[in-house]
């Protein structure tokens, strides 16, 4: 619309330096707002024709995530997506397939998060130096035979890694 571009990020492509600003060479990848920055700059056909001057991210998906991305086509959109994505209250959503089964239905994490001080780019729990971060977990599947469980997560907070750190956490690691 005339305030709003959505686009269907691909898996591996950063949303912006800033996502992963701990990685030392995240300055240097490519990422989706410096490709649209430079689209257009350049003055491309689907820029022009949609008179972009303007486009910016109220929120990101990390660089291994693939999903729709909003983007604000000016500044007041721009405020308003960022005042929206800003609330506590559950934005997104995910799946995933867990190693591990469930007893509760639904429960929540919270858990601060840091960056790791021996690994750039990863995260980890730190309950003295994180940032506070808190995802809410619904099992979908138990498949006991297995030890696996189909869950949603629901990041109510906006943390690089969150998702997989916070299941890691509670010993339920990522599979799929």
């Amino acid at each position: 619309d005339e305030h709003l571009l959505a686009l269907d990020k691909p898996a591996g492509l950063l949303t912006s330096p800033e996502a992963d600003a701990a990685v030392a060479d995240a300055i240097e990848r490519p990422n989706l707002m410096k490709l649209l920055h430079t689209a257009i700059a350049e003055g491309k056909p689907w820029a022009r024709e949609r008179n972009l001057t303007y486009l910016n991210n109220a929120h990101r998906l990390d660089g291994p995530a693939s999903g729709v991305i909003l983007l604000a086509k000016n500044k007041p959109a721009f405020l308003a997506l960022a005042d929206a994505f800003g609330i506590d209250k559950p934005q997104r959503k995910y799946l995933a397939l867990v190693r591990g089964t469930l007893v509760e239905e639904s429960f929540e994490v919270n858990a601060k998060l840091a960056p790791h001080p021996v690994t750039p780019g990863l995260m980890r729990v730190d309950k003295d130096n994180g940032k506070s971060a808190k995802t809410k977990i619904t099992l979908l599947e138990n498949f006991p035979r297995a030890g696996y469980a189909w869950v949603r997560c629901e990041p109510v907070t906006d943390r690089p890694h969150q998702i997989r750190v916070h299941l890691s956490h509670v010993d339920l690691p990522i599979v799929a």
